[in-house]
């Protein structure tokens, strides 16, 4: 409850990846732990890929439709033209095609099976990308779910929550696989561990 630390950080938009990894490094050093690893170049696409991403991923919150899923699927997609080379329009796009393969919402173009495999490429795509992305591997592990392929969706989860343990997203989403392979009592820790970190967590 008190005080430790505060700074302000006054750059170009470009610079966010920059200041966010000296932000991280400043925590780190706070609690005796060294970062080794060059800091990110100064990236304006990359940013605005990142701001479409966010913007959809704020839409389809707002609104779980068909309507919802499109606006994230067309602000994914400017977040490719703003930066092909960032995983974060791969990422939107897999959920879109995941959602498609979920509810059905598009099965008059494609059916569950094309959906999936549609969502599979993107994710494996941001993946590839970016290896260290929690949210990609995220997005893979429940289309592997959605496809029933549990124990590549479980080692893909597993990955997710190595990468960011405190995402209670991806701890919730994870027991869909642990129940379907009757491991009861690990969802229930997760789910537990999730309201931890996020009491409010639907």
């Amino acid at each position: 409850g008190s005080h430790l630390w505060a700074n302000t950080y006054n750059r170009e938009i470009g610079d966010l990846f920059v200041v966010q990894e000296e932000i991280i490094r400043t925590l780190a050093d706070r609690v005796g732990r060294r970062i080794e690893r060059p800091l990110p170049e100064s990236d304006a696409a990359q940013v605005s890929a990142l701001h479409y991403h966010l913007t959809g991923v704020a839409e389809i919150r707002k609104d779980n439709s068909a309507a919802g899923s499109e606006k994230l699927r067309q602000l994914s997609r400017k977040a490719v033209e703003a930066d092909p080379n960032a995983q974060f329009g791969y990422i939107g796009l897999a959920w879109s095609y995941r959602f498609d393969a979920v509810f059905g919402w598009r099965e008059q173009e494609y059916d569950r099976n094309e959906a999936l495999k549609r969502g599979a490429e993107y994710a494996d795509k941001a993946i590839l990308i970016a290896p260290d992305d929690a949210e990609a591997h995220h997005v893979r592990a429940r289309i592997h779910t959605e496809a029933g392929e549990m124990e590549q969706a479980l080692a893909r989860f597993d990955q997710a929550i190595a990468l960011n343990p405190s995402n209670s997203n991806i701890l919730v989403g994870s027991t869909d696989a642990l129940l379907y392979v009757g491991r009861t009592d690990e969802a229930i820790n997760r789910i537990e561990h999730a309201k931890g970190i996020d009491p409010f967590h639907p």
